[in-house]
């Protein structure tokens, strides 16, 4: 079978951030009026109001070709196997670039002025090529002005496939192994603050990110319990993530960036309807979770980390009972879940 995707979007990122900018370029420009603290405040509100911001309208576009198949064998009465390839290619492109802005109010999204500052694209990352061209020059001093090649077009190829068996133990019980590998493609920042380049605490390249692979392994089993009134299923797994696509909160901007992490774990759950009306489920959780190098500290060293919304441990259950009541149903569901979260 074939796949097409073709998306193109005209997107905004940005906003008012008046008391950042302050904040940020208030120590430049007291350097620049030679240590004048009141003239500097001035200054700095007269260039910076409530109501400045940053305007950065892109444009991405994504075009996708996408082969696969799939077949099932019987490798026995109760064995079966299963096997899938396919093959993607993807190409995407990116147009950024950044303005120093006025907006309607403090807490609008409507650009009233677009360059206040009057310096132009302050970051352009277009046509290959990165820079702050635009870079504005105070009295005595400028915004360091940075230029050089960049990966504006992604093209990527890559192959993604499944591998299982089915045993059936008895009529009961299936058992199960699998390998499946996954990709996720690459893309482009988009970030709210492009002054982190310009001042060096971003390297540009990281307005890309890499593709991340997943070699996923499971084992598992599916129990039909008490002649059908019940079912038991389990499952341990081990997935190895490469290149990651985790993420960092540089100033004002969500970052992604590429590392590596592993995943692994088990869960149980039962559920059953031992008498008519009444349904039961309970489940359990375990996960082990290691993201390498993916958090710095504010000393720069880098630290492995968890991934957020990723609990060490889960535990869930529900009752379900529904009755009769003169022409119609009564239901009444209560369900609890139970939750810890690793501090690592």
């Amino acid at each position: 079978m074939r796949i097409i995707l073709k998306y193109e979007g005209d997107l905004f990122t940005g906003g008012p951030a008046g008391g950042f900018a302050q904040a940020a370029f208030g120590p430049l420009v007291l350097g620049l009026v030679g240590g004048d603290a009141d003239l500097a405040v001035a200054v700095t509100q007269e260039l910076f109001p409530t109501n400045f911001g940053f305007d950065s309208p892109f444009n991405t576009t994504t075009e996708s070709l996408a082969f696969f198949g799939q077949v099932e064998y019987d490798l026995a009465d109760d064995l079966v196997l299963t096997a899938g390839v396919r093959w993607s290619e993807e190409e995407k492109e990116t147009s950024f670039n950044q303005h120093f802005s006025l907006f309607e109010s403090p807490n609008s999204s409507t650009v009233t002025l677009r360059d206040s500052l009057g310096i132009g694209t302050y970051w352009s990352y277009d046509d290959g090529r990165y820079s702050n061209i635009g870079a504005y020059t105070f009295e005595g001093g400028a915004i360091p002005l940075i230029e050089g090649e960049a990966e504006t077009t992604i093209k990527d190829d890559f192959i993604t496939a499944k591998l299982g068996l089915d045993y059936q133990l008895n009529e009961d019980t299936l058992l199960y192994a699998s390998y499946n590998r996954g990709v996720k493609a690459g893309g482009f920042n988009a970030p709210l603050d492009a002054t982190l380049f310009a001042y060096g605490a971003l390297a540009p390249e990281q307005m890309n990110f890499d593709s991340e692979t997943l070699n996923a392994y499971e084992a598992g089993f599916k129990m039909t319990l008490m002649d059908g009134l019940a079912r038991l299923n389990g499952a341990a797994y081990y997935y190895d993530y490469q290149d990651y696509q985790a993420f960092a909160l540089d100033s004002l901007t969500l970052f992604v960036f590429n590392t590596d992490a592993v995943n692994k774990g088990f869960e149980l759950e039962l559920q059953a309807s031992p008498v008519e009306g009444l349904d039961l489920l309970l489940g359990a959780a375990y996960i082990d979770n290691n993201v390498e190098d993916g958090y710095t500290t504010p000393s720069g060293d880098t630290i492995d980390r968890r991934a957020i919304m990723t609990p060490e441990i889960t535990a869930n259950g529900m009752i379900r009972y529904e009755w009769a009541a003169g022409s119609g149903t009564v239901i009444n569901t209560t369900s609890a879940t139970w939750t810890i979260i690793s501090s690592s």
